[in-house]
């Protein structure tokens, strides 16, 4: 299987802009690799600058995997990114 290479944009650092505990929280570095807090020894919770909003039509455009998002994962190096041919899950409306 073909290891795919997304695009990142520019706006994926400005969305993602802390890791918080959920408890107290406490910010700490997106820098950083960590998954839980050393005051509480909680989860700690990604947060994002929601003042910057993605545009629909530009997302139609993308790929058609989780890579379209990737603005709001937490991934800061392109060289940290694996793709394994992900694709999107349909929604079907119930009765």
């Amino acid at each position: 299987m073909k290891l795919m290479r997304p695009m990142i944009t520019s706006q994926q650092q400005i969305l993602f802009s802390r890791l918080e505990c959920s408890q107290c929280g406490n910010a700490y570095s997106i820098y950083e690799p960590q998954t839980y807090s050393s005051c509480c020894t909680q989860p700690l919770i990604a947060r994002y600058n929601t003042r910057v909003a993605l545009d629909k039509n530009e997302l139609k455009e993308r790929r058609t995997d989780m890579w379209r998002y990737a603005e709001m994962l937490p991934v800061l190096d392109e060289q940290n990114i694996v793709s394994l041919g992900e694709g999107m899950t349909p929604l079907y409306p119930l009765k």
